[in-house]
């Protein structure tokens, strides 16, 4: 809950742009000093090779994306102990 009002450069930007009387480097400031301020990191502050980030650059390639629709139906009260963990294993 601390946290839930941290805010990132690009959240900052859009409170200015929706307040005229706001600042941006006041604002970040003002995050920054409460612990607030969410860094921004770019590709050249984590220097990684562009070819490896991204769509192209993922070792993942997804051949089919299926939708799963679980109905209602019978289900199985199932205890927090090792029976229960045997009881959904078998069934």
């Amino acid at each position: 809950m601390a946290y839930k009002n941290a805010k990132s450069l690009s959240e900052l930007e859009e409170m200015v742009n929706q307040n005229s009387l706001l600042y941006i480097n006041d604002l970040k400031d003002e995050f920054t000093a409460r612990g607030l301020f969410i860094p921004t990191l770019t590709l050249d502050d984590l220097e990684v090779d562009e070819a490896r980030i991204g769509q192209s650059g993922s070792p993942t390639k997804v051949y089919k994306v299926d939708s799963v629709v679980l109905g209602a139906g019978e289900h199985i009260k199932i205890p927090p102990t090792l029976e229960g963990i045997n009881q959904l294993l078998i069934s």
